[in-house]
């Protein structure tokens, strides 16, 4: 099957530091415990007793533990898909290529595995795959160690690869709470653009009692964790590997799939369409329709402008060319070139400062 990128082609460049519309809030659980026949399958909320039964371990299996995990927040997903590595994988990056050519509905990764190098193969996977994993881990030195002295965990590894989709979470019980699967579950089931992970409570998990310097060591390696803070548990504060977000690479990933499935059906629900000032702007009209969304959603600012200059400083931007000024090879391969766009992004706060006085005067 032919890929959509290899028809309407976008780049997105985020200046901040392929999934259908079904499949965009679908986690990939990845183990080793599956005893169904293909690659991967599909289940409900309403299905956990079949998958138990199709797993080695049964209720007592991390594939088992990490569905009850998502399913356990609200919102969730409708859907989860347990993907299985065999026994003649290489790495986790061999099942996953399996599991792609299988299926391509889903975004969202976690793995069982808690060893270093096989999230190391997720996170290369993922990298190279436009997906997005969370890593859940309660490896000492990740709390431990200091940014300088740490070099051996999956933080550190993350990090220092300068993965931007991929998370890691310190968390003491990774191995029986699976904190990685709740927050991929929960956020993936949210309208990009609409949410942040930052400072979330994630139902059935422990929070851990980390001392400043222990908060900070994790923190430092963009490493986030789950506290307790003014009598509730959150996360503090939803990195990837670079520092940034995991909403904004998820609302970055959004509006490229978006913009370019809503581009293909301009060709596809018309006879032709024609290159001609109309027919590029109707291409112009699709995605504007996508920025404008994603505007709505929350994701972008609202339109503003510089009132001296009146230079745009908010919301989103566009410019097509005339047919006129395509250069004549590019219309030859009857390819539209030099469309490009701009959005701001709305991000969130995280942190606030406030300072005042207290006076009698």
């Amino acid at each position: 099957m032919s890929e959509l990128n290899s028809i309407i082609n976008v780049t997105i460049s985020r200046l901040t530091s392929p999934i259908g519309q079904k499949g965009f809030g679908t986690v990939c659980i990845l183990g080793t415990n599956a005893t169904f026949s293909p690659r991967a399958k599909f289940y409900s909320s309403t299905e956990m007793a079949t998958l138990a039964a199709e797993l080695t371990g049964t209720t007592g299996a991390a594939e088992y533990k990490m569905a009850q995990a998502i399913f356990s927040q609200s919102p969730h997903g409708l859907l989860v898909m347990v993907g299985k590595k065999i026994q003649g994988d290489t790495d986790y990056e061999d099942a996953l290529d399996a599991i792609l050519l299988y299926t391509s509905d889903f975004y969202g990764v976690v793995c069982t595995s808690r060893l270093v190098a096989d999230q190391k193969s997720v996170a290369k996977w993922v990298q190279a795959n436009e997906r997005i994993a969370v890593f859940s881990s309660d490896e000492a030195n990740i709390v431990d160690q200091t940014l300088a002295n740490d070099s051996t965990s999956i933080a550190y590894e993350i990090k220092h690869a300068a993965y931007d989709r991929s998370a890691v979470v310190y968390h003491s019980l990774a191995d029986t709470e699976f904190l990685d699967a709740a927050i991929l579950g929960w956020c993936l089931s949210l309208t990009p653009g609409s949410y942040t992970v930052a400072h979330k409570t994630f139902s059935g998990i422990t929070v851990d009692d980390l001392n400043a310097t222990q908060s900070k060591n994790a923190q430092d390696k963009y490493c986030s964790t789950y506290e307790e803070i003014a009598d509730r548990n959150v996360l503090l504060f939803g990195w990837v590997g670079t520092g940034e977000y995991i909403d904004i690479i998820v609302l970055a990933d959004w509006t490229k799939q978006r913009i370019a499935e809503n581009n293909f059906l301009v060709l596809a629900n018309n006879i032709k369409m024609p290159f001609t000032d109309a027919g590029i702007t109707a291409h112009e009209n699709a995605t504007r329709q996508i920025l404008q969304i994603g505007m709505d959603n929350g994701g972008f600012t609202p339109m503003a402008y510089d009132r001296v200059t009146g230079a745009q400083t908010g919301g989103f931007s566009t410019t097509f060319p005339k047919a006129s000024e395509v250069p004549i090879l590019d219309k030859a391969a009857r390819k539209l070139t030099g469309a490009r766009f701009k959005a701001w992004l709305a991000g969130a706060i995280h942190t606030v400062a406030i300072e005042g006085v207290i006076t009698l005067e």
